[in-house]
């Protein structure tokens, strides 16, 4: 997987992203990618990689008195983080075994709602602050035709159900924690949100640029045996690793979505204000949500034994910063 070096907003809350411990090791599953029941379509698959998508922290500024209204979380205080894309390719040792988009005019999409609380943030949005998943949910969805739409966040949630799992409340705290840096102090420069292809859509809306990351665990509630054919291991890991996932801003690689997939009240680019992350230069922020572009794969893992086994997935989504400066290497994606 490449890396890239983006930048992202304030929101790392965000952020998803770590690797497994020594404990664990990655596995190859049998997987059908379209639930066709042909055993000749069956692929060995150890990544899914997921196409740039969209990301949302939602109420993680809260109502208050400033003169923006708005005032930064306190310690111990939570917010939302919604989550969609498309899977693009299924891997086996970095070689692409299938392809979902155009082509095959179908698609497999990830959506995913967690909630994670405030454990320390840095003065006026500026610095680093550290949070903690307490609860939250992850599906993947199967559908025909290609249906679904980053701009408009619309069939992310559509089709037949292939994966779903419950963040793991038991895991080891370093799954599921995280932190963020930002890099543009308050009242600093800020760039345009949207520079993907097509143009700017929102002129109107600029970007703070940041760092961070989010280690989630996952427990299976469910893995349709239509795809996952030769079953599921009793313990997995779905990561969303840093050196496979970036969270990004500016948008270059896909549009930024005016509404998210599950009509969640505010999740919405109106939420986020003239500047996404931003703050006046009092440090006040300026808009309740911040997003952001997340580019992630996934990958299975056996985790260590343990007394009771359970099916775990853990996953991550890690954010590269520089707004300004950045040096990245793209990835050429299937869509």
């Amino acid at each position: 997987m490449t890396r890239r070096s983006l930048s992202i907003a304030l929101a790392a809350v965000l952020s998803l992203g770590g690797l497994a411990t020594s404990a664990q090791a990655a596995i190859a599953l049998t997987f059908n990618p379209t639930g066709s029941g042909n055993p000749a379509d069956n692929r060995t698959v150890d990544t899914f990689d997921q196409l740039p998508g969209n990301a949302i922290a939602v109420n993680f500024n809260k109502a208050g008195p400033g003169p923006t209204g708005f005032r930064l979380p306190a310690v111990g205080e939570t917010f939302q983080l919604v989550y969609e894309a498309a899977n693009g390719n299924l891997l086996s040792n970095n070689v692409p075994v299938y392809s979902y988009g155009l082509s095959a005019n179908n698609q497999l999409t990830w959506v995913a709602t967690i909630t994670e609380a405030v454990t320390a943030i840095g003065a006026g949005g500026f610095g680093t602050a550290s949070f903690l998943a307490t609860g939250g949910t992850i599906q993947a969805y199967y559908n025909a035709p290609r249906s679904y739409n980053d701009a408009n966040g619309t069939n992310f949630n559509t089709g037949t159900l292939v994966y779903s799992g419950a963040i793991n409340t038991g895991a080891d705290l370093a799954f599921n924690s995280g932190s963020f840096t930002s890099l543009t102090p308050p009242g600093g420069n800020v760039g345009p949100l949207d520079q993907s292809v097509g143009g700017d859509r929102y002129p109107a809306i600029k970007t703070i640029g940041g760092s961070g990351g989010t280690n989630l665990e996952f427990t299976t509630t469910f893995a349709n045996p239509n795809f996952f054919v030769a079953g599921v291991p009793s313990t997995l890991s779905f990561l969303l690793a840093d050196l496979h996932t970036q969270n990004n801003l500016p948008f270059r690689a896909v549009a930024p979505t005016s509404v998210f997939y599950n009509g969640q009240a505010g999740a919405t680019l109106a939420s986020v204000g003239p500047i996404n992350g931003g703050t006046d230069a009092l440090g006040n922020p300026l808009a309740p949500n911040v997003m952001f572009e997340s580019d992630a794969s996934t990958t299975f893992q056996v985790a260590a034994p343990v007394p009771e086994p359970s099916t775990i997935i853990s996953a991550s989504m890690a954010g590269v910063a520089g707004l300004f400066y950045a040096l990245r290497r793209r990835r050429a994606r299937t869509a």
